[in-house]
């Protein structure tokens, strides 16, 4: 039988192919260009009808070039598939190519510090995963961590992937990095800061003002649960007596906090806001206004303890509500009584002295 020749077209690949079907039945001569053995490798290897040949019951000779042609389709759509990936890792990550089909990929966490992750990619696209010591260390084995993507749905990309195990181990940073940015940067109003890594808990002692007195809280953040796309959990214990509704304001607050919470937030942050909230939890307001400042003159209703200063402050001798003087004259010249008792003809001023109201307060 004459000698054939094959013009196989595969995307961007032209391959001009001799065979022979002198010898058939028995397995046709086929002459394969050396450029497939160095891109593709020898084609009796994913041939099944070449590999199998039966000369009993020889396989059409189209589908040994049907089985070629879908074969290097799909090889040069994966091996073009993975430049896109690879380009797309490049430039994100510092990426190293150690030898044949084999990279490393280095990711920088918190502090600096590099983790690397190596990639087998020599039956792409089923990759082997390679995790560093120092990797393992933070996320665990490669094995454990590649199981969490064995019921997905749709097949993450390897960038998708890197994304993960960046993320995995910035989280186990977290903790550290955010101890340190407070240790640095923590005012004298927290102190007796500590830290336990492997119960995830910062401890220490919040000192603030409330409005007569100082007053301190020490305070316990579990970082255990969801940190850091959640908050820390925080518990406050006030060391003494402390009134209950500064207590219920505070717990409140903590309870809230969580809404401005972000992944990017510091606990220095959230330290700060509660230390602030010490002092705002306990300011008393004019039960008129519900102000610290008097709309009228603009003088607070009373001044935090050792500050200098005017106050524009009296309160009912009866319920003793305070209002800023100027807001009890128009009850007065409205009502004609306290707004909260409605029983009370008396004000009392800030030295406790006691007298019949008048509408300019000369107490």
């Amino acid at each position: 039988m004459a000698k054939e020749q094959l013009h196989g077209l595969e995307a961007e690949h032209l391959y001009v192919i001799d065979f022979s079907l002198a010898n058939y039945p028995q397995v046709p001569e086929i002459k394969w260009p050396q450029e497939i053995y160095d891109e593709i490798g020898d084609p009796k290897r994913f041939i099944k009808q070449l590999r199998d040949w039966d000369p009993a019951y020889p396989s059409p000779i189209f589908e040994i070039f049907q089985a070629f042609e879908s074969y290097t389709f799909n090889y040069y759509n994966a091996v073009q598939g993975l430049k896109d990936e690879l380009r797309m890792i490049e430039g994100e990550f510092v990426m190293q190519l150690l030898k044949d089909n084999y990279i490393r990929v280095t990711l920088i966490s918190f502090n600096k510090l590099e983790y690397n992750v190596e990639l087998d990619l020599e039956r792409y696209p089923d990759v082997k995963w390679i995790f560093a010591p120092e990797t393992i260390k933070q996320i665990g084995n490669a094995e454990d961590f590649m199981a969490r993507y064995t019921k997905a749905k749709k097949a993450p990309t390897l960038l998708d992937i890197l994304h993960d195990i960046s993320w995995a181990i910035d989280k186990n940073n977290r903790l550290a990095f955010d101890y340190k940015v407070l240790v640095n940067n923590v005012t004298e109003a927290i102190t007796d800061l500590k830290i336990d890594q492997q119960k995830r808990l910062i401890t220490g002692t919040i000192n603030g003002e409330l409005k007569t007195a100082a007053v301190k809280f020490e305070f316990i953040a579990d970082f255990s649960k969801g940190y850091p796309e959640k908050p820390p959990e925080i518990a406050l214990t006030p060391v003494g007596d402390i009134d209950a509704d500064v207590l219920a304001k505070l717990e409140t607050f903590v309870a809230e906090s969580g809404a401005t919470w972000s992944n990017t937030s510091f606990f220095l942050d959230l330290l700060n806001q509660i230390h602030m909230a010490i002092f705002k939890s306990s300011i008393v307001t004019c039960v008129l206004c519900h102000k610290l400042f008097c709309p009228s003159c603009d003088e607070a209703l009373f001044l935090p303890k050792g500050a200098k200063g005017k106050t524009c402050f009296v309160e009912c001798a009866n319920c003793h509500r305070p209002y800023h003087k100027h807001c009890f004259e128009k009850v007065i010249s409205s009502i004609g009584k306290c707004s909260v008792c409605m029983q009370s003809f008396v004000g009392s001023g800030k030295a406790g002295e006691t007298a019949t109201l008048t509408l300019d307060f000369n107490l």
